[in-house]
């Protein structure tokens, strides 16, 4: 935690345990709690979870300085951004209903249904395998309220209940489609040729 008129310094924070949610929140990975500072300016987790009321939570935004910090909206403070991952950083991406497998690579991938988000923000979702994938829907959370910085983790989320496949990223809902392209299958979790980190990683029936 650092504080001043910009956000600047070393990447001393490298803890990746906090991701910044759709609202401008800080919520803690572990237990999906908002983070706030106290008052002697350590961070702590609320007791009571985030709340959905406005201006109950403190509100965090990317730094527009471009150091990938956090800043506590109104103040001064700064959360500096953990040390980026080792270049080049292409994609991480969530699957399911994997019915063919032929490797991870977005220009190839499994047979079932793909999420993928790359450094600068774009995404995709696919259905279908290798050359016969389809993109059912293509964005970019960068241009979304509250800003993306791949310092930072986010949350993908997948879900295919009958024909509706739907895709989150960081709380927010980005697409939502019918397609009847694979009824059942395995989940998987991939990237490009580059380190990746997965954590809290679950599946759950329908």
């Amino acid at each position: 935690m650092t504080s001043g008129g910009t956000c600047s310094g070393p990447d001393d924070y490298s803890d990746l345990r906090w991701r910044l949610d759709a609202q401008g929140r800080l919520v803690s990975l572990l237990n999906g709690q908002c983070v706030a500072v106290a008052a002697n300016g350590s961070l702590t987790t609320t007791a009571a979870g985030c709340s959905s009321a406005p201006g109950t939570n403190q509100t965090w935004s990317y730094d527009a300085g471009g150091s990938g910090a956090l800043r506590l909206v109104g103040s001064n403070l700064c959360l500096t951004a953990p040390a980026p991952p080792p270049p080049p950083v292409a994609y991480a991406q969530l699957c399911g209903r994997i019915q063919a497998y032929n490797g991870m690579q977005a220009v190839n991938p499994p047979g079932g249904y793909c999420l993928a988000l790359n450094a600068a923000g774009a995404w995709t979702l696919t259905a279908g395998a290798g050359a016969a994938a389809v993109r059912l829907a293509a964005g970019n959370v960068s241009a979304a309220g509250g800003g993306f910085d791949s310092r930072w983790p986010s949350r993908l989320g997948l879900s295919m209940h009958g024909s509706k496949v739907a895709a989150t990223i960081n709380g927010s809902a980005v697409a939502t489609t019918v397609d009847n392209t694979a009824a059942f299958g395995l989940a998987a979790l991939g990237s490009g040729y580059h380190a990746a980190v997965f954590d809290d990683f679950a599946a759950t029936a329908a």
